[in-house]
């Protein structure tokens, strides 16, 4: 074969990839129009859509997290601060003593019949 016909032979193989390529460039182009819609399809569901609840499937949304960082510390009371709480009186400071019992069948939270009970004092 002559410099002339092998140069003429791949000019030919050029063009045929050339075209090759630029047929491939439209099937990636409409592939990728195809997966942004399909992609948008998934994307919706009874919230941002007019679609049904029950459409949304068993896919639950991501729970939400708080912002707040730890502070490092334990909860409950901090160390070295001294609580406060009511202690009952020794019976030579009372003044007074007044009993607040429910009477018998009265309606205590819930609904339940309050029943009057023996009250355990509390001693600090």
């Amino acid at each position: 074969m002559s410099f002339e016909q092998q140069l003429a032979t791949k000019e030919l193989e050029i063009a045929q990839l050339r075209e090759q390529l630029a047929s491939g460039d439209t099937l990636i182009a409409q592939l990728v129009q195809r997966v942004e819609t399909l992609e948008a399809q998934i994307a919706q569901d009874s919230h941002n859509s007019s679609k049904p609840p029950s459409s949304n499937g068993f896919k639950r949304p991501p729970k939400k997290r708080s912002l707040r960082t730890a502070s490092g510390k334990q909860p409950g009371g901090q160390n070295g601060h001294k609580g406060q709480a009511l202690c009952q009186l020794e019976e030579k400071e009372i003044d007074q003593i007044i009993v607040h019992q429910p009477q018998q069948g009265e309606i205590g939270l819930k609904g339940r019949v309050v029943r009057p009970n023996k009250v355990k004092p509390r001693i600090c």
